[in-house]
């Protein structure tokens, strides 16, 4: 499981493969969009600018881009496996430009 939140959203991916963008202002709750994941189970996510970032379980993480759109957002793999394991943690920094990761190393 994972979950992030971020501008007014909560973003949460499970072990259905999907991630859930979650409308979280004012205290009322509301369902934007679920995108689905083709790989692997999302273990942690990020929101920047419109942008979605999943890290998975199969130790790579992936990128929507405009994942709010109306179409379905096309899944870019931006990293394969930099390690053996889990990606934890990640985070976007720099106004976009750089990831920080953490996972599993075995």
């Amino acid at each position: 499981m994972a979950i992030e939140a971020v501008g007014g959203k909560i973003i949460s991916g499970g072990k259905d493969k999907r991630v859930a963008i979650i409308e979280a202002r004012g205290g009322n709750f509301k369902l934007e969009k679920f995108i689905d994941l083709s790989a692997s189970f999302p273990r942690s996510v990020d929101f920047f600018n419109g942008n979605l970032l999943v890290g998975l379980r199969n130790g790579s993480f992936v990128e929507f881009k405009n994942a709010l759109a109306a179409d379905a957002p096309t899944e870019k793999t931006l990293m394969q496996s930099h390690f053996e394991g889990e990606v934890w943690g990640l985070e976007i920094i720099d106004e976009g430009t750089k990831i920080l990761t953490c996972g599993d190393d075995n």
